[in-house]
C-alpha cells in the first residue's frame, strides 16, 4: 500500500552554531525558534541566495547542493523530507556534511 508520508528532524544550534547539509530540491527547513541565516543553492544555473527565518517562518530548497544553516542567538530548527507516495522512506539521503562549533566548546548540532 503507497501512501503520502513526509519525515521530520530536528535540530537545536548554539549562538553562532555552524552546520551544512547537502539536500535535493523538495526539503523543507523551518526555524521553530530563535533566528537563522540559511545560504542555498539557486534552481539550476542560477546564483545561490542568503536568506534569514525565524520562529514559524520556513522555505523549501529549490535547488541540489551544499546548505549552510548558521543560528544567531540559540536556534531550533526541523528539516523534513520531501512528500512521496514511497511506503517506506529514510532521512539517509540528507547527510550531515560538517558541523562547526563556535564559543566555549558547546556542540553546534544536538538531535533531539
Amino acid at each position: 500500500m503507497k501512501f503520502t508520508t513526509a519525515e521530520t528532524r530536528h535540530y537545536e544550534l548554539a549562538d553562532g552554531g555552524l552546520i551544512s547539509l547537502r539536500l535535493a530540491s523538495g526539503y523543507r527547513i523551518a526555524c521553530r525558534s530563535g533566528w537563522l541565516s540559511i545560504s542555498v543553492p539557486g534552481p539550476r544555473g542560477q546564483p545561490g541566495q542568503d536568506l534569514e527565518l525565524y520562529p514559524g517562518k520556513s522555505l523549501i530548497i529549490e535547488g541540489s547542493g551544499l546548505i549552510l544553516i548558521e543560528a544567531i542567538g540559540n536556534a531550533r530548527l526541523a528539516l523534513i523530507t520531501p512528500q512521496t507516495t514511497r511506503s517506506t522512506l529514510s532521512l539517509s539521503r540528507c547527510v550531515i556534511v560538517k558541523v562547526i562549533s563556535k564559543g566555549k566548546g558547546i556542540n553546534a548540532v544536538t538531535p533531539l
